[in-house]
């Protein structure tokens, strides 16, 4: 053995195919040749068809010379070869030449046989297809999901997956040990790290399902958060398109800003200078701008409006404190335990493991060997140090989905590299890049001009997307600008809403839009589908608006990943108003343009996300109760009414832990019972923007992580919940709410607010609900000891542009929260027994999109009461934005 020298892995091509006869009869010669350790590892893959061989770097040339003879041997004795002269001689597409080896032997298969033959037998090759470690296991697999990604490896996917926040907190393997923890498998790899080999002595369905967890963890680290746009006009049309400001349409101050992690102060500033979507019209051969302006009307005070009429008068139940000394206790215990590899806390703390070396600096560096290791024991170390060789920095994970990196050195000494003449007879050792290369000078007798019958050349390919949705692209114009509606008959349980996105106005329906009136036969429309969303007998079939079916069409692509999302997932549509932040001012229309066609405003569009801090949607549409109670007594044309479903009434205690992240306390003010969840994660969001109205909505996507299953945050929660003493004020009947501040819980209490929620079904047979929901903050007023006292007497009045209390108004649907209800039990990896076509098979989407589309022309008036607190003057009219500043200051700091 020579220590001094690295290991070196490489392929040798075998053309034609080998039976597993023919595997045996390689190795057995290859082993009884090299016996002095020199050939570390020789495995077969029979999907390529290739042996993968690792040997010390001086022995390479040599290892591989000898099996091409061999190789060459084989074919020799058992292929009838073609004529010579008639290759020679063939130099047409009419010339008549074999297509595939015609064997006469047992150790060699045609290619035509090859997945015929054992496709459905690979056992066969097991033998010589696993790593040496793996032999004694029943069970074995190969993962190849990869080798379609342009260059990735199982660590860099590793990388990704705890990289993300989403699945970091669900629990993700950071490591090949965490992998094998949570596949219940034993894993290894190639040196590429791009083949994954899987092996169990729990049998073959424990293989099987390590090989789908698989599969679903690589489509979660390569997927990528996306917003979606849909612009709702209304007129006949054409239209084009600008950004205005808030104050030029009177919405600057009737929008409140909603942030809850102590930036309200700079986003109620970023606010002063947001802008939103307009529409111009043209008419009399000119672009006439929409000068509607929504200004707010005077008259109401803060804190002087009634409430909602469910909310008001309601009496807080009263609860004593509790004693905590067992409760803490338990708390001290948990946090003294393990926080790495257990499934009962998944925000325990983990140490985020590097991407793996580039091949430049791989090559550098060779592996030492120790003279005292054997065979088996050398290959797994070079393997784990390979694994170990990582770089200084995360952000060159990036970096790894675009280019093709090696873990160890591959570069030979130069040698000419001739073309293979006789391609039958030619064993060619290929690289890992994947470009043969000809090694056996025997080969070379039978050279001449004759390409390979197959090419292993590989295909240049973009990574596909995994959650790209099938079918034709959306043609933003012809979806949204498009003068007919569909005829796109459906079961349907009512009458749908039907919204022309160009012709006519959201919500409008007759017989000029080319639909025709309604006619419901007697008796059918509370019998057509029960309140659960199953399907009844008696069905109809109406038309779907355009804007309906991009609405479906755009929702299910954004949920594609959900069926793979754990924890608390949801899909509501939420009512508020859309705006964008540090917009440079020459974009903006100060009412002679500029403006924009449909294709470049998306365009715009698509450059900004909630991600980056580029755009906002506040939720917050009054605070005013009588606002509230004429919403829920909207409803699309049509169709029914809203009725009362339930009410409740929770206290949400948001806490922060030392080393953990924060995490959320839901206590039930009537029952105290509680559950602990994380901050709410968007993985999709679908805006609907209405040029025409005061309102936009947005089709939320989002994730909380489940943690009733954490010790931790368990033991916290019921020791803060048992010290909880709720009682009301002497003026007014308002909670507060006193708890203990015990240092010896290692947690903080951040923010209280109260949240009363009505929810409400959609009269008849529809799935839809509406739940609107009122926030209350309260504020710490004081503190003694170990406890401390939150009220209503500071955070009633307004802070930074957020208000004391809000109402927002949401919708969903029963038959969704019924299906989703699943995540909350999935482990990561884990996929759900629903997909998106379930969902919209069964009227999910819809439930969720259609009421909303018929209620939002209804809602002009809401919120004309609100006040933010922004004061009309001249500042920020003619400043730079953030934007701008930063352009001009050329990205230099002074102090």
């Amino acid at each position: 053995m020579e220590p001094s020298n690295g290991l070196a892995e490489f392929y040798v091509l075998c053309n034609p195919p080998l039976a597993p006869t023919g595997v045996n009869f390689v190795v057995r010669h290859v082993k009884e040749f090299f016996v002095d350790d020199e050939v570390l590892e020789l495995l077969y893959e029979p999907e390529i068809p290739w042996f993968k061989l690792i040997t010390f770097k001086s022995n390479q040339s040599r290892v591989s010379h000898f099996i091409c003879q061999v190789l060459l041997t084989v074919v020799e004795n058992d292929s009838d070869l073609p004529d010579m002269d008639l290759v020679h001689r063939a130099r047409g597409p009419d010339d008549q030449l074999p297509l595939d080896i015609k064997p006469i032997g047992p150790r060699i298969c045609a290619w035509s046989r090859l997945q015929t033959s054992f496709g459905d037998a690979d056992d066969l090759f097991d033998a010589h297809r696993f790593p040496a470690d793996m032999a004694a296991l029943p069970s074995k697999d190969v993962w190849r999901g990869l080798e379609s990604t342009g260059g990735d490896t199982i660590h860099s996917m590793l990388d990704r997956l705890v990289l993300d926040p989403i699945w970091r907190d669900a629990g993700a393997p950071g490591s090949i040990p965490e992998l094998e923890n949570l596949l219940g498998c034993q894993v290894s790899h190639n040196g590429k790290g791009n083949l994954v080999y899987i092996g169990s002595r729990l049998g073959r369905l424990t293989v099987e399902n390590a090989i789908q967890t698989l599969d679903n963890l690589l489509s979660m680290a390569y997927f990528d958060d996306r917003t979606e746009h849909l612009i709702v006009t209304e007129g006949p049309g054409p239209f084009r398109f600008g950004y205005r400001w808030l104050s030029h349409i009177g919405l600057d101050r009737t929008t409140y800003v909603t942030a809850r992690a102590g930036h309200a102060g700079d986003e109620l500033r970023r606010l002063s200078q947001a802008v939103t979507l307009r529409a111009m019209d043209y008419g009399d051969g000119r672009w006439t701008l929409d000068k509607s302006n929504y200004g707010r009307k005077s008259g109401m005070k803060p804190g002087e409006t009634k409430l909602f009429h469910l909310f008001d008068g309601y009496q807080y139940p009263r609860k004593q404190a509790s004693p905590i000394a067992d409760f803490l206790e338990n708390v001290s215990q948990a946090q003294q335990e393990p926080k790495k590899g257990s499934d009962d806390d998944p925000w325990a703390s983990t140490t985020t493991t590097a991407p793996v070396a580039s091949a430049t600096e791989q090559s550098s560096e060779t592996l030492q060997i120790s003279e005292h290791c054997s065979v088996r024991n050398l290959v797994e170390s070079w393997r784990d140090a390979v694994e170990q060789e990582k770089t200084d920095g995360l952000e060159e994970l990036w970096q790894l989905s675009n280019q093709v990196q090696g873990l160890i050195s591959f570069d030979e000494p130069h040698q000419d590299r001739a073309t293979s003449a006789y391609a039958l007879l030619a064993a060619e050792m290929l690289e890992p890049n994947w470009e043969p290369q000809i090694v056996d000078p025997l080969a070379q007798a039978y050279s001449n001009e004759t390409e390979d019958l197959i090419s292993f050349d590989e295909v240049k390919e973009p990574r596909p997307d995994p959650f790209r949705p099938q079918g034709p692209a959306i043609d933003h114009d012809q979806s949204l600008l498009d003068t007919d509606s569909p005829n796109l008959a459906i079961p349907s349980i009512q009458h749908d809403v039907h919204v022309r996105s160009t012709v006519d106005g959201v919500g409008k329906r007759g017989p000029e839009m080319g639909h025709s009136p309604p006619t419901d036969p007697p008796g059918t429309q509370a019998s057509a589908k029960a309140i659960n969303g199953g399907s009844g007998d008696a069905k109809q079939t109406t038309r779907k608006s355009r804007v309906l079916e991009m609405a479906e069409a755009r929702v299910k692509a954004l949920a594609r990943l959900l069926p793979l999302t754990t924890g608390n997932v949801s899909i509501e549509l939420k009512f508020g108003r859309f705006y964008r932040k540090n917009l440079s001012h020459s974009k903006i229309d100060f009412g002679s343009g500029p403006s924009c066609n449909l294709d470049e405003m998306l365009e715009s569009l698509s450059t900004c996300s909630p991600w980056q801090n580029s755009i906002g949607f506040s939720g917050a549409l009054t605070t005013c109760g009588p606002d509230a109670d004429d919403l829920v007594k909207m409803s699309p044309p049509d169709e029914g009414g809203w009725l009362l479903l339930d009410t409740r009434t929770w206290y949400e205690i948001s806490c922060s832990l030392e080393d953990r992240k924060a995490f959320i306390i839901d206590m039930d003010a009537e029952t105290s019972t509680f559950r602990c969840r994380g901050a709410e994660n968007e993985l999709g969001c679908l805006y609907f923007h209405c040029v025409r109205r005061p309102w936009d909505m947005q089709v939320c996507i989002s994730q909380n992580a489940t943690l009733d299953k954490s010790r931790v945050h368990t033991a916290i929660a019921q020791a803060l919940v048992a010290s909880v003493s709720t009682t009301t004020s002497k003026d007014g009947g308002k909670p507060v709410i006193e708890l203990t501040a015990d240092e010896r819980l290692k947690a903080k209490v951040d923010g209280i607010s109260v949240r009363r929620v009505a929810r409400y079904r959609q009269e008849g047979a529809s799935a839809s609900v509406l739940s609107l929901t009122m926030t209350q903050r309260l504020a710490r007023r004081e503190t003694r000891g170990n406890r401390e006292t939150w009220d209503t007497s500071r955070a009633a009045r307004l802070n930074k542009g957020v208000p004391g209390l809000w109402y927002e108004a949401s919708v969903s649907s029963l038959r969704g929260r019924e299906m989703l209800a699943e995540n909350a039990r999935l482990r990561i990896g884990e996929k759900a027994s629903w997909d998106c076509d379930m969902l919209e098979a069964e009227g999910v989407i819809e439930d969720i999109c259609r009421p909303a589309l018929g209620m939002i022309t209804q809602m002009d008036h809401i919120g004309q009461l609100n006040h933010n607190g922004l004061r009309m003057g001249a500042d920020g009219s003619c400043h730079d934005t953030e934007a701008e500043a930063q352009e001009r200051a050329g990205g230099l700091k002074f102090w």
